[in-house]
Protein backbone atom coordinates (compact mmCIF):
# COMPACT_ATOMS: atom_id res chain seq x y z
CA UNK A 1 0.00 0.00 0.00
CA UNK A 2 1.47 3.40 -0.96
CA UNK A 3 2.42 5.76 1.84
CA UNK A 4 3.75 9.27 1.88
CA UNK A 5 7.52 9.15 1.60
CA UNK A 6 8.93 11.10 4.53
CA UNK A 7 12.28 11.20 6.31
CA UNK A 8 10.88 8.82 8.92
CA UNK A 9 9.83 6.31 6.23
CA UNK A 10 13.21 6.59 4.48
CA UNK A 11 15.16 6.09 7.71
CA UNK A 12 12.98 3.12 8.71
CA UNK A 13 13.40 1.37 5.34
CA UNK A 14 15.58 -1.72 5.61
CA UNK A 15 17.29 -3.54 2.74
CA UNK A 16 16.37 -7.03 1.62
CA UNK A 17 18.08 -9.57 -0.62
CA UNK A 18 16.92 -7.69 -3.76
CA UNK A 19 15.78 -4.21 -4.75
CA UNK A 20 12.67 -3.05 -2.94
CA UNK A 21 10.39 -0.11 -3.72
CA UNK A 22 8.23 2.09 -1.53
CA UNK A 23 5.76 4.14 -3.60
CA UNK A 24 4.52 7.59 -2.61
CA UNK A 25 0.84 8.09 -1.84
CA UNK A 26 0.69 11.75 -2.98
CA UNK A 27 2.76 11.86 -6.18
CA UNK A 28 1.94 9.04 -8.55
CA UNK A 29 5.11 7.36 -9.79
CA UNK A 30 7.47 8.69 -7.12
CA UNK A 31 9.23 5.90 -5.31
CA UNK A 32 12.09 5.08 -3.01
CA UNK A 33 14.31 2.23 -4.19
CA UNK A 34 16.16 0.39 -1.45
CA UNK A 35 19.04 -1.77 -2.70
CA UNK A 36 20.60 -4.76 -0.91
CA UNK A 37 23.61 -2.52 -0.15
CA UNK A 38 21.22 -0.18 1.73
CA UNK A 39 21.39 2.59 -0.87
CA UNK A 40 18.20 4.65 -0.87
CA UNK A 41 17.44 6.18 -4.24
CA UNK A 42 14.49 8.34 -5.31
CA UNK A 43 12.98 7.26 -8.64
CA UNK A 44 10.12 8.34 -10.85
CA UNK A 45 8.22 5.73 -12.83
CA UNK A 46 6.07 7.00 -15.69
CA UNK A 47 4.72 6.07 -19.11
CA UNK A 48 5.94 7.82 -22.22
CA UNK A 49 4.56 6.87 -25.63
CA UNK A 50 3.29 3.59 -24.22
CA UNK A 51 6.60 2.57 -22.65
CA UNK A 52 7.13 2.29 -18.93
CA UNK A 53 10.17 4.36 -17.97
CA UNK A 54 12.04 4.72 -14.68
CA UNK A 55 14.02 7.89 -14.05
CA UNK A 56 16.55 8.14 -11.22
CA UNK A 57 16.13 11.40 -9.35
CA UNK A 58 19.02 10.85 -6.95
CA UNK A 59 20.34 9.20 -3.80
CA UNK A 60 18.82 10.08 -0.46
CA UNK A 61 21.00 12.51 1.42
CA UNK A 62 22.60 15.71 0.35
CA UNK A 63 21.05 17.28 -1.73
CA UNK A 64 17.99 15.02 -2.01
CA UNK A 65 15.43 14.93 0.77
CA UNK A 66 11.97 13.40 0.47
CA UNK A 67 10.39 16.82 -0.09
CA UNK A 68 12.95 17.87 -2.72
CA UNK A 69 12.49 14.57 -4.54
CA UNK A 70 8.72 15.08 -4.47
CA UNK A 71 9.10 18.59 -5.94
CA UNK A 72 11.43 17.27 -8.66
CA UNK A 73 9.00 14.44 -9.46
CA UNK A 74 6.17 16.94 -9.95
CA UNK A 75 8.41 18.99 -12.28
CA UNK A 76 9.36 15.88 -14.28
CA UNK A 77 5.73 14.73 -14.53
CA UNK A 78 4.85 18.17 -15.93
CA UNK A 79 7.47 17.62 -18.66
CA UNK A 80 5.94 14.23 -19.45
CA UNK A 81 2.48 15.82 -19.66
CA UNK A 82 3.88 18.34 -22.18
CA UNK A 83 5.27 15.51 -24.33
CA UNK A 84 8.92 15.64 -23.30
CA UNK A 85 10.72 12.58 -21.99
CA UNK A 86 12.97 13.54 -19.03
CA UNK A 87 15.22 10.53 -19.67
CA UNK A 88 15.93 11.80 -23.20
CA UNK A 89 16.81 15.23 -21.84
CA UNK A 90 19.21 13.67 -19.36
CA UNK A 91 20.81 11.62 -22.14
CA UNK A 92 21.27 14.74 -24.31
CA UNK A 93 23.00 16.59 -21.48
CA UNK A 94 25.35 13.67 -20.92
CA UNK A 95 26.18 13.43 -24.63
CA UNK A 96 27.50 17.00 -24.71
CA UNK A 97 31.25 17.46 -24.87
CA UNK A 98 33.07 15.76 -22.05
CA UNK A 99 35.94 17.29 -20.13
CA UNK A 100 38.34 14.77 -21.65
CA UNK A 101 37.36 15.74 -25.19
CA UNK A 102 37.64 19.42 -24.30
CA UNK A 103 41.07 18.94 -22.70
CA UNK A 104 42.39 16.95 -25.66
CA UNK A 105 41.26 19.64 -28.08
CA UNK A 106 42.82 22.35 -25.94
CA UNK A 107 46.08 20.38 -25.64
CA UNK A 108 46.28 19.92 -29.42
CA UNK A 109 45.80 23.66 -30.06
CA UNK A 110 48.35 24.53 -27.35
CA UNK A 111 50.94 22.18 -28.87
CA UNK A 112 50.38 23.72 -32.29
CA UNK A 113 50.78 27.22 -30.84
CA UNK A 114 54.02 26.30 -29.02
CA UNK A 115 55.48 24.60 -32.08
CA UNK A 116 54.82 27.68 -34.19
CA UNK A 117 56.67 29.92 -31.71
CA UNK A 118 59.69 27.76 -30.86
CA UNK A 119 62.04 26.24 -33.42
CA UNK A 120 61.86 22.41 -33.21
CA UNK A 121 65.53 21.92 -32.40
CA UNK A 122 65.43 24.13 -29.33
CA UNK A 123 62.24 22.85 -27.71
CA UNK A 124 64.16 20.17 -25.79
CA UNK A 125 66.56 22.78 -24.43
CA UNK A 126 63.85 25.17 -23.23
CA UNK A 127 64.03 26.16 -19.60
CA UNK A 128 60.88 26.65 -17.56
CA UNK A 129 61.42 30.40 -17.76
CA UNK A 130 61.64 30.35 -21.56
CA UNK A 131 58.63 28.09 -21.78
CA UNK A 132 56.54 30.42 -19.59
CA UNK A 133 57.45 33.37 -21.81
CA UNK A 134 55.80 31.65 -24.75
Amino acid sequence: MPKKITKRVVDAAVPSDRDRFIWDRDVKGLGLKITPADAKIYVLQYRFKGRLRRYTIGRHGSPWTAEQARTEAVRLLALVAKGTDPADLKREVRSDITFTAFAEGTWQSTRTCIRSRVPPRSIANCSARTFCQL
